[in-house]
């Protein structure tokens, strides 16, 4: 099996998790958008994800992409704002991307509408995530 590094923010090279790579997206359910426009918001967030990963880290790209490019959809909930996951994610060294809302249809203006975690090991996800729902 191929071996896949990436570098941390330090700038050092660390090992890619060798188990399933998955992004998680979590969703500001306090914004009550429709599911058409939820799908948007994520479809923006992936794609974000990738370009970004295409230009910093496209070994991590690959990685992801070979294992399935894994995505998890959740919800927030009242005592995890995006704000403070979003804060949780960056000290424990992950990848964030916020989607914020242009608001031409259904939300505020700058709204941000969905959290991207990763892509990374199920058992860091877990760790900043893993107690959300599934949408």
């Amino acid at each position: 099996m191929k071996s896949w590094w990436r570098r941390s923010t330090s700038g050092r090279r660390q090992p890619i998790p060798s188990g399933p790579l998955k992004l998680v997206c979590v969703i500001d359910t306090d914004l009550r958008m429709s599911k058409g426009k939820i799908a948007s918001q994520v479809g923006h967030a992936c794609m974000e994800v990738a370009l970004q990963l295409h230009m910093d880290d496209p070994s991590l790209l690959r990685a992801w992409r070979s294992k399935g490019a894994g995505k998890i959809i959740v919800r927030s909930e009242e005592e995890s704002s995006l704000i403070q996951l979003s804060d949780r994610a960056k000290k424990a060294g992950l990848r964030t991307h916020s989607v914020r809302d242009a608001g031409h249809t259904q939300v505020e203006p700058g709204s941000t509408t969905v959290l991207a975690i990763g892509p990374t090991s199920e058992e860091a996800l877990n760790a900043i995530t893993g107690h959300l729902r599934l949408l």
